[in-house]
This record gives C-alpha cells, sequence and structure tokens, in this order.
C-alpha cells in the first residue's frame, strides 16, 4: 500500500511547504493537489513543493477538460517534471459536476468519456512529440510545439465517481484509476470489474495499474475527536456523491435527501447534525491509529493499491466549515502520526 497526501490548497504557502516537506521526510509517496477555483493555485504550488522535496511525486488530483485545454495541462506537466527531476504525476478527468454547473457548463449531451480520451491522447503526445497535429472531435490543433516535455515516467490516472465509462477508460488507456471516496466491498468490486473490463478491450496486462482511492482522513489518539471531524466533512461529501455510489455504500439517497437540501442551502451546521456516525464509519477513515489501520485493511484486500489521504486538520474544517474541533493534531502532527504509527504495518 502506498501513502500519499491529497492536499487542499487552502493554508499560507508557507505552511503548505511544510506540509510538503514534513510528508517528504516520513515516507509518504506522493503530494496531490486538488484543482478546483475555490483553492489555491495548484500548480504554483505544485512548483513550490517541487523545490522543496526530493522524494514524492507531485500532480493535480485531479486536473480537468472542460476547463482547462490538455495542451496546457501538458505544458504545465512537463515544466513540473523538469521542476521536479522527474516526479510529476496527473490525475484527470471530467472535473467536478458542482463546479462545471457554476461555470454554466452542462455535461449531458458533450461525450465527457470521449472528451477526456481525447485530451489524454493529446497530453501524451504534447509531453513526448516535437510537434503535434491532432484532429479529435473536441480537440484540433496544427503544428503545435512546445518546450515543456516529460523527464520520467509520467503516469496518468483517469479518475472517477459513479461510472463505468470512466473506470473502463482507465483500465484501457490510463496508468492507474483514481477514486473518490470508496470504502465498500460493493463498490470497490463494481470499480474493478469496470477496469477489467476497459483492459480486456485493450489487451491490457493490469500487472503494474494502480487503483488509487481519495479519503477523507483524521486520526488521533483521542478517536472521537478524530471521528467529530470526519462528522463535519462527511455531510458534505454526501451531497456531491452520485446516487449509484452512495448507494453501492449502502446509503439510500432518499434517506440523505434533508443532508442534501441542507448542504445546498448553505446551511452546513444542519448539514452536521444530520449527520450520523455511521455516514461517518461508511465514508471516512477517522479515528485512533487502530481503528484507521482496520479500514485501511479493508481497502488492501479489496484491491486498493494507493490510499490518497485527504487530512482533516482542525484548520481545514475551520475553513470549510466554521467549526472548531479540540484535540486534533496539527497537519505535521498527523504525518508524523500516519508515519510512525500505520504506514509500517503495511511495509
Amino acid at each position: 500500500m502506498k501513502f500519499s497526501i491529497e492536499a487542499v490548497p487552502i493554508y499560507p504557502l508557507k505552511q503548505t511547504l511544510e506540509i510538503a516537506k514534513t510528508a517528504d521526510e516520513n515516507g509518504f509517496y506522493g503530494f496531490w493537489f486538488a484543482d478546483e477555483i475555490y483553492f489555491k493555485d495548484p500548480w504554483i504550488t505544485m512548483a513550490i513543493c517541487s523545490m522543496m522535496t526530493k522524494n514524492m511525486v507531485l500532480g493535480p488530483c485531479v486536473t480537468h477538460v472542460y476547463l482547462r485545454d490538455p495542451t496546457l495541462i501538458a505544458q504545465a506537466l512537463g515544466t513540473l517534471d523538469e521542476l521536479s527531476n522527474g516526479r510529476a504525476v496527473c490525475g484527470i478527468s471530467v472535473g467536478l459536476p458542482l463546479m462545471l454547473q457554476q461555470y454554466h457548463i452542462g455535461l449531458e449531451g458533450t461525450k465527457p468519456v470521449k472528451r477526456l480520451r481525447e485530451a489524454v491522447e493529446v497530453i501524451r503526445k504534447m509531453l513526448t512529440e516535437q510537434q503535434i497535429t491532432y484532429d479529435g472531435e473536441f480537440f484540433k490543433y496544427s503544428g503545435l510545439s512546445s518546450a515543456a516535455k516529460k523527464l520520467g515516467k509520467l503516469p496518468i490516472y483517469i479518475g472517477g465517481m459513479r461510472g463505468p465509462l470512466t473506470f473502463r477508460l482507465a483500465g484501457e488507456i490510463g496508468d492507474g484509476v483514481m477514486l473518490c471516496y470508496g470504502h465498500s466491498h460493493q463498490y470497490l468490486k463494481y470499480v474493478i470489474e469496470e477496469v477489467e473490463k476497459g483492459a480486456k478491450t485493450a489487451k491490457r496486462d493490469l500487472k503494474e495499474f494502480d487503483v488509487a482511492c481519495g479519503d477523507l482522513f483524521c486520526t488521533s489518539k483521542d478517536s472521537d475527536a478524530a471521528k467529530e471531524a470526519a462528522k463535519t466533512l462527511v455531510g458534505r461529501i454526501i451531497s456531491l456523491l452520485p446516487n449509484l455510489q452512495l448507494a453501492k455504500h449502502g446509503i439510500q439517497p432518499d434517506d440523505v435527501t434533508e443532508i442534501r437540501k441542507a448542504f445546498f442551502a448553505g446551511d452546513i451546521s444542519k448539514v452536521i447534525d444530520l449527520t450520523t456516525m455511521d455516514l461517518v464509519e461508511k465514508l471516512s477513515i477517522s479515528g485512533c491509529p487502530e481503528e484507521c489501520i482496520d479500514k485501511i485493511e479493508d481497502l488492501e484486500a479489496n484491491g486498493v493499491k494507493h490510499l490518497l489521504t485527504l487530512i482533516l486538520d482542525a484548520e481545514l474544517i475551520r475553513h470549510l466549515t466554521r467549526r472548531k474541533i479540540p484535540s486534533l493534531p496539527k497537519y505535521t502532527e498527523m504525518i508524523k502520526l500516519i508515519s510512525r504509527e500505520i504506514i509500517p504495518h503495511f511495509q
């Protein structure tokens, strides 16, 4: 099992650099940045972090193909790969539906998976070829070139939530699949089966294929404080997850209607109050280190090879919910706790 950080860029940049340096020094595999307008620019932040770290891979988790042209994604990745001496990686998908709606971009009838496939093809060409000409349905270029090229392998992970087409595309053309909030045996079995269908279509061997999962993560010697921290954000996640994904986690969409209504009405206090500890157990890895180990073992047993920890510290919770949770370790302290008491269990 590989352990990475799924970073939400809300912190002062000096603090983000400290977090990145701490994770690098404590054996984390990667430092992945959310690429959403709500946070600080991930590409500039990754570039700075690349200069302060030595071992971790760095990449977006995930970038997207409606708001960003794939040639510009490739340019940024090639530049990051050079800065980091071959440590750039990329998670890419269609884009967060809520964010696209706020840009008045609708996905219905726009063939998002075809667009994603073309974008990955363009990125790979731009990173390796001197000049590209591409005539796709969504992207067209004539004699386009860039000085930004990849140095290392630069894996591309296809991100998805509901599937099945994004999961099949990952199996067909991706170096890995990147999931958002996947815990249950039923959901992970479904994902891997769809990935395998894509691999079969492309006649690919999945031996080196990575199954990565990003999850809300909070650990502390005070188990109750860690679970309370997760409770503040699980309702938010429920409001953004597709119904199919909820159902495969044993959560009936009709049972969380009031949570969703409160979220979209902006009543975050009500969202948190309506979020039960049963939902916290189903959609987060939280508690004392021993409890977190048990949950990660379940992920590993169900085919997950790579955990992206979206660490919930007091500052992130305060930023997103305006709530204060006492007894939580600071971000860097939680990284050290994971490194000391959880990662060794999986090595």
